[in-house]
């Protein structure tokens, strides 16, 4: 019985440690139905998962032209994406990323981080990248040519934890503009996440269940010691 209860806990110490990191890969591996929910880093409280994706315009990326590569940068985790974002003067194009960050018990997700990199026009092409969330009241707007943010933005909100996650919809929209034999381009987006840790000694709900499981046996493990 003691090995039992000893099993138990080693589990409920575990529990946050099961999913597994993150790779580097493209956002087809991510966005596959056979994907499971990973962990950046050492922030494992905080797991990734229901990854999406839709393209749409006249100049279409694919999931498979998109890296994905985990970052961490302090306490702060999540993706950078990678493509070949481009569009000539008279194109569209929309790469459309959602997924999902759910804390665990002991933390909670209260800020957010977009960057973009490597976007610019030779003509009067647009660039705009947003990030939204219905559990986040105000979301992030990135643009060439707006002036509402150039380059990265960041913004805090009320902490959302456990156990509602944070779904993330990140939307990138390239139009090409009208003056003729132009180009527009984008190359990276950058999305981190930070959390706050919560100090509890409470254990966690299915750590109490397969404790009380465990203990049901005990009778069970009297009667076949006595037989």
């Amino acid at each position: 019985m003691q090995k039992l209860l000893l099993i138990a806990i080693t589990i409920g110490v575990n529990y946050s440690a099961w999913a597994a990191s993150c790779p580097p890969a493209t956002l087809a591996v991510y966005d596959s139905v056979t994907f499971s929910p990973c962990t950046i880093g050492s922030v494992t409280d905080l797991t990734f998962g229901s990854f999406g994706y839709t393209a749409s315009g006249t100049s279409l990326v694919a999931d498979s032209s998109i890296a994905v590569n985990p970052e961490q940068i302090g306490g702060e985790v999540g993706f950078v994406f990678s493509a070949p974002w481009g569009v000539l003067n008279g194109q569209s194009q929309d790469s459309k990323i959602t997924y999902s960050a759910s804390c665990d018990s002991n933390c909670s997700i209260d800020d957010w981080i977009l960057q973009i990199a490597g976007g610019g026009s030779s003509g009067d092409g647009f660039i705009n990248v947003a990030e939204t969330s219905p559990e986040v009241t105000k979301g992030l707007d990135l643009s060439q040519t707006s002036g509402v943010i150039t380059g990265n933005g960041s913004g805090t909100f009320a902490p959302v934890g456990s156990p509602f996650s944070l779904n993330v919809t990140k939307d990138i929209e390239l139009i090409g503009g009208d003056v003729p034999f132009t180009s527009t381009s984008l190359s990276g987006v950058t999305n981190l996440l930070s959390i706050s840790t919560q100090t509890s000694m409470t254990p966690e709900p299915s750590l109490l269940l397969l404790c009380a499981g465990l203990l049901c046996l005990l009778p069970v493990v009297r009667k076949m010691r006595r037989a």
